[in-house]
């Protein structure tokens, strides 16, 4: 499952897959079963583990 300090937001729209990942706690996590996408504030493919440092957020364009 997902940590519980872990905000998880899915936004759909005709163009896109958005998926939100907010860290809100002072220490890293390790998500598992990341669907596959591209993270759009680092730049870089993603798929299975993501690990998200203290306060880090996430926008994941999903793959269609």
């Amino acid at each position: 499952g997902v940590p519980a300090a872990v905000e998880v937001v899915l936004r759909r729209s005709d163009e896109r897959d958005l998926l939100f990942l907010l860290n809100h706690d002072e220490v890293a996590h390790t998500l598992k079963s990341v669907p596959a996408g591209t993270d759009l504030l680092q730049d870089q493919q993603v798929q299975g583990e993501l690990q998200l440092e203290p306060r880090q957020v996430a926008v994941i364009e999903l793959e269609s």
